[in-house]
């Protein structure tokens, strides 16, 4: 038997509803992660090219 499922984010959806003037917070990913910019963009660079592989 197969099971499928669709997933839907409605956080923004809600919170939004909630509060028309939410502005969500849009962190780069190097942000998230706490490394500054211009050290993370080689690194990106290099995942990518190995995930390519």
């Amino acid at each position: 038997m197969v099971i499928k499922a669709v997933i839907f984010d409605l956080f923004e959806t809600l919170v939004t509803g909630f509060d028309p003037d939410f502005t969500p917070p849009n962190p780069s990913i190097a942000e998230r992660l706490g490394i500054p910019e211009a050290e993370f963009r080689p690194l990106l660079r290099q995942l990518d090219d190995e995930w390519q592989v």
